[in-house]
């Protein structure tokens, strides 16, 4: 298993309420009702978990990533 896996996979439930939450305040519905909406429909939960993984990927990608400006 990658460190990216061993450091982020407990954090991966954490993620993906983070994201249900933002798209429930976009579409202005409850969390509850969003995350009982997507309960339902696996494909898009699917598609929120993938969301979730990408962003927790690149996120950790980011930090460690080392930016150099030319000429600064």
């Amino acid at each position: 298993m990658s460190h990216f896996a061993r450091t982020r996979i407990s954090r991966a439930p954490a993620k993906v309420q983070e994201v249900i939450q933002a798209e429930a305040t976009t579409l202005g519905v409850p969390l509850e009702q969003a995350t009982a909406a997507l309960r339902e429909d696996p494909q898009q939960y699917a598609r929120i978990e993938q969301v979730a993984w990408h962003l927790m990927a690149v996120g950790y990608v980011m930090n460690k990533a080392q930016v150099h400006f030319a000429g600064a």
